[in-house]
């Protein structure tokens, strides 16, 4: 077996394991109080089985494309050092500055795949999900991944200086954090919904209510909607139904990874018609 496989093999196990403990976790505290009660087994049973594929092909495509930047990065980037001093304080601090400058770029990432058709073609399997709970935090297309070394992590290299956080629990924490801000649970966030993305708010993101189309975009910080114009607060007791406008339904295989290509497929003969009838002569 070449080794690359091999790798990718030993990393998909170890994160599936893994995986599957955040489900069972989730899953149980789901049940507390459910934002959307009785979700249908099968859409959940589904992200559970689409994730291992998903996880798989992740390992395989980002590694060797996380080697082809790292020499862009080493030679040409790291413009604006941050390096904070020693201790717990001062650590804790560069840990939240490192994912508020992440959540940057993937707020534009974000924003992008949703302004671009065949970006969204992408991404529409995520908000395909009518029934947002922990296994949506996974559901995503695989070639979605390698496209954010690219947007996401090359251009957070080319531009800062800064390690990761080096405290345990809080790079965990908030490696988590995807899986939290798709909980089916009724956490409200009071005051901090400003501050901290949680699952309520990130709800109006899935929603299929045509006035939160487009917001709510970041994954860890609000400030960046709140910047940028695309922030909308939940109202109190605000859960909405999920999913996308037109309703599509991805809950299988095929259609799920076969999806963009249909899209994309489908989007060059639309612009050929045009083309087509006018060069028709009539008299």
């Amino acid at each position: 077996m070449p080794a690359f496989l091999a790798d990718a093999l030993s990393h998909t196990w170890t994160t599936l394991k893994l995986v599957a403990l955040i489900y069972a976790v989730g899953l149980l505290l789901e049940r507390l109080r459910p934002a959307q009660p009785g979700q249908p087994w099968r859409d959940a049973l589904f992200n559970i089985g689409y994730t291992i594929p998903f996880v798989f092909l992740t390992h395989l495509l980002v590694p060797p494309l996380s080697d082809i930047t790292q020499p862009w990065i080493s030679n040409f980037g790291h413009w604006l050092p941050i390096r904070l001093p020693d201790g717990f304080g001062w650590q804790l601090l560069q840990g939240l500055l490192f994912f508020l400058l992440f959540d940057f770029f993937y707020y534009w990432m974000h924003r992008s795949q949703h302004r671009f058709a065949w970006f969204w073609s992408l991404h529409k399997l995520h908000h395909a999900d009518r029934s947002i709970n922990i296994t949506s935090g996974q559901r995503h297309h695989f070639l979605e991944e390698p496209i954010r070394v690219f947007l996401v992590f090359l251009p957070l290299g080319m531009i800062f200086d800064i390690r990761p956080p080096n405290i345990t629990w809080l790079w965990s924490l908030l490696l988590l954090w995807g899986y939290v801000i798709h909980l089916n649970l009724r956490v409200p966030f009071g005051p901090l919904t400003r501050v901290f993305t949680g699952p309520q708010l990130h709800r109006l993101h899935h929603s299929v209510q045509r006035e939160h189309t487009d917001v709510n975009f970041a994954a860890f910080f609000p400030l960046w909607d709140i910047l940028f114009g695309t922030y909308v607060a939940p109202k109190p007791g605000e859960w909405p139904a999920t999913g996308t406008h037109k309703d599509e339904d991805l809950n299988g295989f095929g259609r799920a990874l076969w999806s963009p290509v249909s899209d994309w497929t489908e989007g060059w003969r639309a612009r050929r018609r045009p083309a087509a009838q006018d060069d028709v002569h009539v008299p």
